[in-house]
């Protein structure tokens, strides 16, 4: 009974000092305590001394790395609670921002769909301007391609009378600079069978364009052959006559004298207005 006392408080100072101890080593300790209390009491309680020395140094550790540890612990709760609330500040920042893109996406469609409105509405006002300034010289408004209109001179003036070169306004429209529907229609008549344009250099524009596939039918402001725009006269010559000057029944045009500046400009896009 006594070997099995202090076998069990062997087991017990093991336990509080954290040592992963089998029954078996307990009880050779006991034994050894118990062989030490008969032989000599003194050493039995010094060992019994130095292993509740022991238990209570151990445990003490333990419990000063528990505190250290609930210290650490409550310290990452803390700072885990601070990472939700900047996580939470950062939510709501971010769907704030998300409304106003939001809103400022709806007034930019609000906007743009105003100015395709009033761009709809500029275009009609335009296209019905043409329509009463051709009724008004007594024509009427066409839509034809260019490649089915021919020329009535035969040689034309590469600048228009602003100034601008026919193949600077080419190469606007080509990078999309200007918009062909800047340029008034062309004034077509019906000669022989076929459309004929008075406007030459504006011919040559758009013939030049629907080549380069940029455009594929054209507003034109079409007057009867008989009628007073076609031939009207002037120094006892009519319009038509002084206009029809074309060598191969209109289907190209070569460089003539400016009459802006007096002299001959080349065209970089002959080759592709026929």
């Amino acid at each position: 009974e006594r070997l099995e006392s202090i076998s069990s408080l062997c087991f017990v100072l093991f336990d509080i000092a954290g040592f992963q101890s089998t029954d078996v080593h307990h009880r050779v300790l006991g034994v050894l305590v118990f062989v030490s209390c008969l032989t000599w009491p003194p050493l039995a309680q010094l060992c019994i001394s130095l292993v509740t020395l022991i238990a209570l140094c151990q445990w003490l550790g333990l419990h000063k790395t528990t505190v250290v540890d609930r210290v650490e612990y409550e310290a990452l709760l803390c700072e885990r609670d601070a990472l939700d609330s900047n996580s939470d500040d950062l939510k709501a920042e971010l769907q704030s921002m998300q409304a106003e893109l939001d809103r400022a996406q709806e007034r930019s469609e609000s906007e743009l769909q105003t100015m395709r409105r009033r761009l709809a509405s500029l275009e009609e006002s335009l296209e019905n301007t043409r329509i009463a300034a051709v009724r008004t010289m007594g024509g009427s408004l066409r839509v034809i391609s260019p490649l089915d209109i021919y020329f009535t001179h035969a040689t034309i003036s590469f600048c228009f009378r602003s100034g601008t070169k026919v193949d600077d306004a080419i190469r606007m429209v080509l990078r999309k600079e200007l918009s062909h529907e800047t340029f008034p229609p062309l004034e077509v008549t019906e000669y022989n069978g076929r459309m004929y344009s008075l406007s030459n250099r504006r011919l040559f524009l758009f013939r030049v364009l629907a080549k380069r596939r940029v455009v594929d039918k054209i507003p034109v402001a079409f007057f009867d052959f008989h009628s007073e725009r076609v031939q009207g006269k002037k120094d006892g010559q009519s319009k038509w006559d002084r206009s029809f000057t074309t060598l191969d029944r209109g289907r190209s045009v070569s460089a003539g004298r400016c009459g802006v500046c007096g002299r001959k400009h080349r065209s970089d896009f002959e080759n592709e207005h026929r």
